[in-house]
């Protein structure tokens, strides 16, 4: 369930009647919750126009210049609030557009915040006619919703906030009225952005905006793409290169040279990308970028690339561009795109594919440590946009020059592989995630521990596994005969095994358990047994896979045949020491009552308390201790002074990539990954791990691989030897019996994949409502096992 916007976005329009009284009283500082993101506000003074919009002003100037080190409250507040009288929707507009961007890109920002701030800022605009301000606000909206795909963590209430049935492709004004509409202030997702995005580029082009205007489309076109499942007047694709061929149009009245350039090339290699053939317009484009900027080196480099991907799509020869387009990017200070033209010189060049693409990976290995997160263009991640296509084609090409089980080159294709899964855990988590010093490799297993690698990539599976057999002083990873599946194949039986998330899920995710066991397991199940441990690096899709609940050929659970924990990658793996486990320290956490913050509101909890109390209860720990209704400095307190191995939160979450985007509720605030993650590392310079991290009444949404890798970064992020938690909300007396079987096992002795993996056991021992699937299945170890 995600957090309610509804009722807290100033929808009614900044009116006397929403600010309540208007008595004369002495100046105030008013923050923007108060200005922007309630309907009730009791204050008798206001700021006035000038004050609000100086104060815009002075907020865009901080976020060009960086954001400073000030708090993101500070940095919003608006002082000497005297007037008697309400700010024009003009003023407010502006403010809560600029409060509205510095809470989606600042660190102590959220998304709810910003989400709040800038419906507020579209509908006071669109109400005063101001098309410039409700321009920059939807574009700022869209970005806020276009990399959702993490789900909000709610126990006590199912189901999730729907992403909006509306279709974007029906202009501006249809797209603007939504948004704006009060019945649609808890819209989000995907879809909401595309509405947003559709929305900016209609009011820009009406301001004669022609940048954002073509920044909106361009970003809106890249996003149908990436989303084919998202609802539009028109199948995704064909969507796309419409919009995309349409805005070029727009970006040839941008002013400035170089930007003009940039935006036709980025709207021709949309087009390109989503399978135009409108080949004379694009061509006619492509002149128009040389002409635009002929003295810039990149831009040399873009149209020569474009040109050769020009002939390709047309059957020419594209060699000879392609060059060209490589030569001018070696000429550039930072040659960002030298891995892209390489690329694409692969597929001109087959014969040569193998050298074009250890090029191109050793570029991007030289110039990733200087790339900014996101594209300074389009917002998206650098890393999808930029890296995700090099590491897998570096990856693909490696492991199809291996002949047989080729040690130095398995070797190699795992570094490969490795040195993308910790891009990816960084893009979502920030530089500051950083792999152990020590990082695991195969030698470091010990008897009967298993690691397998699955690589999905787009016309198979490869699988590589490494296992520390009895005799064998040096394990290493080992190829097995890749599995001739596709990408989208993959996906869809992920699907069909992730439906198994829902209460009512019926019995068709059986079917692509015992085909995902097929796929993965089969090969390898020799090496598994009930005193095993499989551990596993799953790729993608994968990764929001309930691996207990796979099925083999007898209608066995892989539960049954093995223990099993889940790692993002082996950089970042502890294995874990059940030295504290005998007698551990467990502190539960536990909210039950509403809390409020900024922009949202997460429901009551009526389950978490009692389960927190008997967690405690069972463990009787020296220092064992409950939380209710915690605060963020009653985890400070035990966190800094006091014992613990295991804690135990039951609450709100969210793992929406980014340690400062992902969070816990507390009683009183969100408390962020980064900052649990400085707490228990602030523990380890003393000399105590935290051994455990148990999120029990938290969820990721199902079926979401980047939200899945968020959970499992959650447990990396807060510095955690291991975590376990649930992929999907379930049943509060199924939790209740799992926790207590788990915690006995530890209490016994027990490492924690062994524990787990006995209480998941037991419920299905049980024979009763307890031993359904949907309850044991969707908890997952993350990280150490033993």
């Amino acid at each position: 369930m995600k957090p309610s916007f509804g009722g807290r976005v100033c929808i009614a329009g900044v009116a006397a009647a929403a600010f309540g009284l208007l008595a004369s009283t002495p100046a105030r500082a008013l923050t923007a919750d108060e200005l922007c993101a309630t309907s009730q506000f009791s204050a008798g003074t206001y700021p006035d126009d000038s004050t609000l919009q100086t104060q815009a002003a002075a907020i865009e100037r901080a976020m060009s210049r960086g954001g400073g080190s000030a708090s993101l409250q500070s940095v919003v507040t608006v002082e000497g609030a005297s007037a008697s009288s309400p700010p024009s929707e003009a003023a407010l507009a502006q403010y809560c557009s600029a409060a509205g961007e510095a809470a989606r890109t600042r660190s102590d920002g959220s998304q709810y915040q910003a989400h709040a701030y800038l419906v507020a800022s579209l509908v006071s605009a669109e109400r005063a006619g101001l098309r410039d301000v409700s321009a920059l606000a939807a574009y700022r909206l869209g970005l806020v919703h276009a990399s959702d795909g993490s789900g909000i963590g709610s126990r006590g209430m199912a189901g999730d906030v729907s992403e909006d049935a509306s279709v974007a492709g029906r202009g501006a004004d249809a797209a603007c009225a939504t948004l704006s509409s009060p019945g649609n202030s808890g819209m989000r997702g995907r879809a909401y952005s595309a509405l947003a995005l559709e929305c900016s580029a209609g009011r820009a082009l009406a301001a004669k905006d022609y940048r954002l205007s073509s920044m909106a489309s361009l970003r809106l076109a890249r996003l149908a793409i990436a989303n084919p499942d998202l609802p539009f007047t028109a199948q995704s694709r064909p969507f796309a290169s419409g919009l995309a061929l349409q805005s070029i149009g727009t970006a040839e009245s941008i002013p400035n040279g170089v930007d003009r350039a940039t935006m036709i090339g980025r709207l021709v290699e949309t087009a390109l990308d989503a399978g135009s053939n409108s080949y004379a317009r694009l061509d006619l484009a492509i002149g128009q970028m040389r002409t635009a900027a002929s003295d810039d080196p990149a831009i040399a480099a873009f149209t020569a690339a474009l040109e050769g991907r020009l002939a390709q799509a047309t059957g020419g020869p594209a060699n000879g561009h392609l060059q060209r387009a490589i030569q001018f990017e070696s000429q550039r200070e930072l040659p960002t795109r030298m891995p892209d033209w390489l690329l694409l010189l692969a597929q001109a060049e087959p014969d040569k594919r193998y050298e074009h693409v250890a090029s191109a990976y050793r570029a991007l290995e030289t110039i990733r440590p200087f790339l900014p997160a996101v594209d300074p263009v389009t917002n998206e991640s650098n890393f999808a946009l930029r890296m995700r296509e090099v590491f897998e084609a570096a990856v693909d090409a490696e492991l199809n020059s291996v002949s047989g089980d080729d040690p130095d080159r398995i070797a190699r294709a795992q570094t490969i592989i490795e040195s993308y899964r910790q891009a990816e855990i960084q893009d979502l988590f920030g530089s500051d995630c950083a792999p152990s010093a020590t990082p695991f490799t195969p030698s470091d297993l010990l008897a009967r521990e298993v690691v397998l690698y699955p690589v999905v990539l787009d016309d198979r599976m490869e699988l590589l596994y490494a296992a520390a057999a009895p005799g064998d002083s040096a394990p290493r990873f080992h190829r097995l005969v890749p599995r001739p599946v596709s990408r989208s194949e993959v996906d869809s039986v992920v699907a069909g095994l992730v439906s198994l998330g829902s209460r009512g899920h019926g019995s068709a995710w059986q079917g692509a358990a015992a085909r995902l066991y097929e796929l993965l397991i089969a090969p390898i199940e020799n090496q598994l047994g009930g005193d095993s441990t499989l551990i596993i690096v799953p790729d993608s899709s994968l990764r929001a896979v309930p691996f207990a609940a796979l099925v083999d050929g007898t209608g066995k659970y892989l539960v049954e045949r093995t223990r099993m924990t889940v790692a993002p990658a082996l950089s970042f793996l502890q294995p874990g020491d059940r030295a504290a486990q005998n007698e551990p320290n467990v502190v539960a956490a536990a909210l039950g009552r509403e809390v409020v913050v900024p922009g949202g509101v997460f429901p009551k909890l009526d389950f978490t308390i009692p389960e927190a109390r008997a967690v405690v209860a069972a463990e009787q720990g020296d220092n064992s201790d409950v939380m209710v209704d915690f605060s963020k400095a009653d985890l400070e307190r035990v966190l800094v002074r006091e014992p613990v191995d295991i804690l135990h939160l039951a609450t709100h979450a969210a793992f929406n990539g980014g340690s400062n985007r992902s969070f816990i509720v507390a009683a009183d605030q969100l408390v962020r990954l980064s900052e649990l993650r400085d707490l228990i590392s602030a523990r380890r310079t003393r000399g105590g791990d935290l051994a455990l991290l148990v999120l029990s009444a938290c969820e990721t949404a199902v079926g979401d691989d980047e939200a899945a890798m968020g959970l499992a970064g959650a447990a990396i992020q807060a510095g955690a030897v291991s975590a376990l938690a649930s992929l999907w909300q379930v049943d509060d007396i199924g939790t209740a019996e799992l926790m207590s079987v788990f915690y006995r096992g530890l209490r016994e002795g027990k490492s924690r994949a062994e524990a787990l993996r006995d209480a998941q056991l037991a419920l299905i021992a049980r024979n009763n409502n307890q031993s359904d699937p949907w309850i044991w299945s969707a908890f997952t170890m993350l990280g150490g096992w033993r």
